[in-house]
């Protein structure tokens, strides 16, 4: 009896235990899995619970990461149609796709950059921060493929590099 009241009373403590995300800008961040549950590394999609949009453990590191909700906001932007891209660039109409979702990425990152001091420290650290978030969108197999198809797709082309421009924001831009 007394190993029945315990196992009960474990389990609702396991499960009472389920983190909440924190609040990061308004908005509650995905919480981690617990060490027993496994992300979808299968797919390119992974797993998105809030459907925002990105995939949560991109979000979290795009929140332990930066540091100003301006800048959090901005790689967000990016980094959601950077992944829309990366989600087409397998299918039959893939390069197509592909191009029009860099194009619109090429617009994001004039915004992502509007926040950072070019050729500055802040320069150095956008690039780093970058470039560990893109490590994110190859951390399988699957995805390593797909990102190497959707680089395949948008070879041969000239693409615009946008002006640093607030204007490309498509969030409330703060005094923060």
């Amino acid at each position: 009896m007394k190993t029945k009241y315990l196992i009960i009373l474990t389990c609702l403590l396991i499960t009472s235990c389920k983190k909440e995300g924190r609040v990061v800008d308004g908005d509650y961040e995905p919480p981690a899995p617990y060490f027993w549950e496994t992300y979808d590394d299968e797919s390119v999609e992974g797993v998105d619970a809030d459907n925002d949009g990105l995939r949560d453990d991109i979000e979290r590191k795009i929140n332990e990461l930066v540091d100003t909700p301006n800048r959090r906001k901005a790689f967000k932007q990016y980094f959601k149609t950077l992944y829309e891209a990366l989600k087409y660039a397998t299918h039959l109409d893939g390069m197509s796709k592909s191009k029009q979702r860099y194009r619109d990425a090429s617009y994001d990152h004039s915004c992502l950059s509007y926040f950072y001091e070019f050729r500055g420290k802040d320069w150095d650290s956008f690039n780093q921060i970058e470039d560990d978030i893109k490590d994110l969108f190859k951390n399988s197999k699957v995805r390593e493929e797909n990102y190497k198809e959707y680089d395949k797709n948008l070879s041969g082309d000239v693409y615009t590099v946008h002006p640093d421009s607030i204007k490309n924001c498509r969030f409330e831009v703060t005094n923060n």
